[in-house]
Parts: C-alpha cells; structure tokens; sequence
C-alpha cells in the first residue's frame, strides 16, 4: 500500500492511498499538534489496516507554507526510516506516476523539503 501525504491545502491534510491500485483519498481538518500524525492513525484505523502494511511513502513539496512542508517530509521519512520503506518527494501529485517512482525507489531513500 503507498501513501501520499498532501498538506499544501490550508487547514487541511489530504492523504491518498491505494489499495489494490485504486486511489483513494481521505481528508482532515488541521488540528493543531499532532495533527499529521494523527490523519495518519484516523486514516489507518478506518480502514482496517496496520501501519506495517505500507511499502511506499510519497510527500507533496513544493506548494503551501514552508512549516507544513518541513512536518509532512519529517514524518514522511521517519516512517519510511522505521519501516524501511522507500520515500519520495513530489511536486506534483500524479498518483500512478507517484505509484511507479515508489515502485522504483529504493529503501533508505528520502525526501528532500522544496520550497
């Protein structure tokens, strides 16, 4: 399963996430601390899926402010980091082209914030 983490939208975070290959998407209000990371458990817990079963890790850089930026890459590539799984910047969000990069990534390859 891949996950794409888009926190360019005011007050908000939009994750994508495939399964099977069919994208989906989830969206959440920006709440103050933890909020990234917590998504990301609301995501998980909806779905009925563990943590453990991600293989690829995608972030959106380049657009929306520089904080949210640096939050969403470091989270991005410490799971990528604890799971060793691949990481990757994106500046646009095309999720088969995402789809394909994470397919051809290797692990211990990381995220770079673009501002």
């Amino acid at each position: 399963m891949f996950l794409v983490i888009d926190n360019t939208p005011a007050e908000q975070i939009v994750l994508y996430y495939d399964v099977v290959g069919v994208w989906h998407e989830e969206r959440f209000i920006e709440s103050g601390e933890g909020g990234l990371l917590m998504a990301i458990e609301k995501l998980f817990k909806k779905i009925g899926q563990p943590l453990t079963t991600l293989t690829g890790l995608a972030v959106r850089v380049g657009h929306g402010r520089f904080t949210s930026t640096r939050v969403a890459t470091t989270v991005a590539n410490t799971l990528g980091y604890a799971l060793q799984i691949p990481v990757i910047a994106a500046t646009d969000i095309d999720l088969d082209v995402v789809a394909d990069r994470l397919r051809e990534t290797p692990v211990g390859q990381y995220a770079t914030a673009l501002y």
